[in-house]
């Protein structure tokens, strides 16, 4: 492989609780074994954060405080606080880490080992290792679902998901897919919920979108009834 091709940029932008984004996006430079941060508002890099060897996954944790970072060639996950910028803890995990995702009340990371074929559970009270879960061969992309209840290993080698319950760490089916699955990122959709009722009295229905208010995006679905109660008004006022 050149290095040209090689040189895949894994991006993570951070979000708070709220949802909404704040100025900065997370690099893992593969060859450079570096994090670079850039200041979306501008565009430019504001910050290099030194970490481990070949750096890929990378994820921020719920409250933006720190970002995970697995580092392939080391064996283990830099975490880096956002207010310093540096890195104040690493931990060592299996063979050749090289997703991560992060529970949704972000009280676990799981790291995808692509050598050692399992997932690494890291306790973020602590930031070491409580579990280790044997998944398929070479696992590469790992999400959690919205409710925290369980994570989805796309592995690779073996052409298969491994899902795994979170109260127990432990493998309770594999979903056979296509060829080579990786899947970075979130990519498990938020969990939508039945359209509500008619209203009474014939009143506005709004919108028939929802979602769970814990889901991604899910203040912005609440909001649509209002956000199309306004467009009305604004209409009806440039008719008239």
């Amino acid at each position: 492989m050149t290095r040209s091709l090689a040189s895949v940029l894994t991006v993570f932008l951070l979000f708070t609780a709220s949802g909404f984004a704040q100025p900065f996006a997370y690099i893992t430079n593969n060859f450079g074994d570096t994090v670079s941060v850039i200041d979306t508002s501008t565009n430019t890099e504001v910050d290099t954060v030194g970490v481990g060897n070949a750096p890929f996954g990378v994820a921020v944790t719920p409250d933006g405080n720190f970002v995970y970072v697995t580092n392939a060639g080391s064996d283990d996950v830099s975490v880096i606080d956002t207010s310093t910028n540096t890195v104040t803890d690493t931990v060592p995990v299996g063979t050749g880490p090289f997703g991560v995702a992060i529970s949704p009340d972000g009280n676990f990371v799981y790291a995808t080992n692509a050598g050692s074929d399992d997932v690494s559970v890291i306790d973020t009270s602590t930031n070491t290792v409580t579990d280790t879960v044997p998944v398929g061969g070479g696992p590469r992309g790992v999400a959690v679902s919205p409710d925290g209840s369980f994570v989805y290993a796309a592995n690779r080698d073996s052409e298969n998901v491994s899902v795994i319950d979170t109260s127990t760490n432990a493998v309770v089916d594999t979903v056979s897919v296509g060829d080579g699955p990786a899947a970075f990122g979130m990519f498990i959709g938020p969990e939508l919920l039945p359209p509500p009722p008619p209203p009474p009295n014939g009143g506005n229905g709004g919108c028939s979108l929802a979602a769970s208010p814990d889901a991604p995006g899910a203040a912005l679905l609440l909001a649509a009834p209002v956000v199309l109660i306004l467009i009305r008004r604004i209409v009806k006022r440039r008719r008239s």
